[in-house]
């Protein structure tokens, strides 16, 4: 993993990174695998060159953001806990299991790029706030287009 892909990686768990005389200070840490954090002190000069040169760039914005079965692009332990306005603006990609549909769909935020080669369908943030109102019957209904069409939801 590239020292881009490790900030990338970083803000995506929602970890908070910053330059604090010569040393990475993150917070929370305990959101970093002992993997991550190991590649982190590998790329600990370039990480610090990259954060000192660029101290206002939204390194999740520099990598596209897909989503794979083998790397989530975020663990859903801080997404439950967002309004639906966070989360539209968060740069996330998140896989939910629906019982209703009976299958994996993807919720994205709004601003979040996802991979060309996602088969899931999708449903963007400004798209949840139309599903919150209907029916389980509805839901279905309305997916099935979705999913032959690949549309996406507009409120009128």
């Amino acid at each position: 993993m590239s020292a881009l892909e490790l900030l990338a990686e970083v803000h995506r768990r929602g970890v908070a990174i910053e330059v604090e005389g010569g040393h990475l200070r993150l917070s929370p840490a305990s959101a970093l695998s002992t993997d991550l954090i190991g590649e982190l002190r590998v790329h600990k000069s370039k990480l610090l060159e990259l954060l000192e040169s660029r101290p206002n760039t939204d390194f999740d914005k520099v990598l596209p953001q897909g989503f794979s079965e083998e790397q989530p692009t975020l663990r859903t332990d801080g997404v439950t806990s967002m309004s639906l306005a966070e989360f539209s603006r968060a740069h996330l990609v998140v896989e939910v299991c629906s019982e209703v549909l009976q299958e994996s769909v993807v919720f994205a935020s709004d601003n979040a790029t996802v991979d060309s080669g996602e088969q899931r369908v999708v449903y963007r943030a400004r798209e949840l706030s139309l599903l919150l109102s209907l029916g389980a019957d509805e839901l279905r209904s309305l997916h099935a287009a979705k999913k032959i069409f690949g549309a996406t939801l507009e409120v009128s």
